[in-house]
């Protein structure tokens, strides 16, 4: 469960990066910093990559779906499955296993909802 969210986060996270890496800045405010280091312009910093502060994978699973577009829609169970993913993370509880393979399905769906798009550009 823990990886399958993780690994909806990355996957999401990696297909923004491939749009444009600056799609990787915080929902938050980014800093200026952030902002230079993600658009390739590194070397404009003080700090360079130390401190960087990207989207959260909430975020980034959003912004992906909003790029995706109308047409698709984020499996239900995604925010169970990070919900999840948070309760085994910080806490130390999980799902039952009946409950885990709906959770597990939604995060698959999402990750072929991302490669498919990407393919097709």
């Amino acid at each position: 469960m823990h990886h399958m969210a993780v690994a909806v986060e990355h996957a999401s996270k990696a297909y923004l990066a491939s749009i444009a890496p600056v799609l990787l800045a915080s929902e938050k405010q980014p800093s200026v910093d952030d902002l230079l280091v993600l658009s390739g312009n590194e070397d404009r910093t003080k700090k360079g990559r130390a401190g960087l502060k990207t989207i959260g994978g909430e975020g980034a699973i959003l912004r992906a779906a909003q790029l995706l577009g109308p047409e698709h829609k984020a499996p239900a169970k995604l925010k169970e499955l990070r919900e999840s993913r948070n309760g085994i993370t910080h806490m130390g509880w999980g799902q039952p296993v009946t409950e885990c393979r709906a959770l597990l399905a939604g995060g698959i769906e999402h990750i072929n909802a991302l490669l498919r798009s990407h393919l097709i550009w």
